[in-house]
Formats: C-alpha cells, structure tokens, sequence
C-alpha cells in the first residue's frame, strides 16, 4: 500500500513548469536515512553518523548554493525546519525534489508530494510494490551520483518537462489516493 502525502501537506495552487523558481529542493530532518545524502553534499563521504550529526554546525546545514536556484535543507527534527506552508509552497515553485528515505521505509509522504505537483523525483532505489511500477522517478544508485545527475537533468530542459508530464500522468493515474482506492478495489474483486 502506498504511504501517500501527509494531512498536513496543502498544496494551495500549481505553478506552470517552466515558470517555476527552484531547480532543486529538500528541507527535511538529518537521520540516518538521509546521512548519505548529507554526505554527498558535504564530502564527509567517510564520516560515521554519530559524528556526521554532531558535527552539523561546522559542516553546515543550508546546502542552497549546491545547484543554482535551489532549496535545500537539513533540520533537527520532523516539523523543525521551514513551516508546512511554507515547504508546499516551495515545493509548488520547485522543478526537482529530492525524495529520501524515512526513519523507516525506503518510501516516504514526500515521494507523493512531489508526484502531486509534477515536480522531478529524484530518489534512491524503492520497495517492489505495484504503484511504483513505471514511476517515472530518477532512481540514483547512490546520493554520490546527486551532482551528475543534476547537472545532466538542468542541462536537458525538455526531458525535464517530459518527466514532469510523466510524473503528474503517474500521479492521477496511480499515485493519488484515488488511483490507490481503485488500484486495492480492483484487487479485491478480482
């Protein structure tokens, strides 16, 4: 079953692709989910989270000047960071989002969020489960392959319209809660 957006994610209008203002975006908690994401931008490759963690406040936690025009951000905690309004509003006016794993699932609410507004997935490799077939995410072996493939992606702005017309069409027709619903009757009365 999919995780789907959080209640609390209110997308309050869509932004034509091209006019959109961020390249790239993530705000969200460091955990240990997230540490190679971390340190793919902050070259600590090496570094053991116990002290990846600790040491936030020297290597920093506002990597928005990682890809040009872009957002990115790590709190100290769910909810900690910038608002719920203000993180769909950025999201809204973002092209790409990096979707990265939870506490505990590979999937996460923000692989939804970011579905719903046609914004690029850019995520690491997901469960096998049925409504992530043919998503049309980019699937990164490793975080350390992040810079190449933003700078590939922003260098080809047509294949990037062409994935955000791929990701709302997965959107309305498998990701949504009602594609969800008609996915799981479907299954039941088969």
């Amino acid at each position: 079953m999919a995780v789907g957006p959080s209640t609390q994610f209110a997308a309050t209008g869509f932004k034509s692709f091209e006019t959109r203002k961020y390249n790239v975006f993530f705000s969200g908690n460091l955990h240990l989910g997230r540490a190679n994401l971390y340190r793919a931008l902050t070259g600590a490759h090496l570094v053991p989270f116990a002290l990846l963690h600790r040491g936030k406040k020297l290597l920093g936690t506002s990597f928005d000047a990682t890809f040009s025009n872009s957002v990115i951000r790590f709190s100290t905690g769910f909810h900690n960071g910038i608002s719920p309004d203000e993180y769909a509003v950025v999201m809204q006016d973002s092209k790409i989002c990096l979707c990265l794993a939870g506490v505990e699932n590979a999937e996460t609410m923000r692989h939804f969020e970011a579905a719903q507004l046609g914004n690029i997935v850019v995520t690491t490799p997901l469960p096998d489960v049925p409504v992530h077939k043919d998503a049309p995410f980019v699937i990164l072996p490793s975080w350390r392959e992040l810079h190449k493939t933003i700078k590939h992606l922003l260098a080809e702005p047509t294949r990037m319209l062409d994935l955000h017309y791929q990701t709302l069409h997965w959107w309305q027709t498998q990701g949504s809660s009602e594609a969800v619903a008609a996915a799981i009757y479907q299954e039941i009365h088969e």
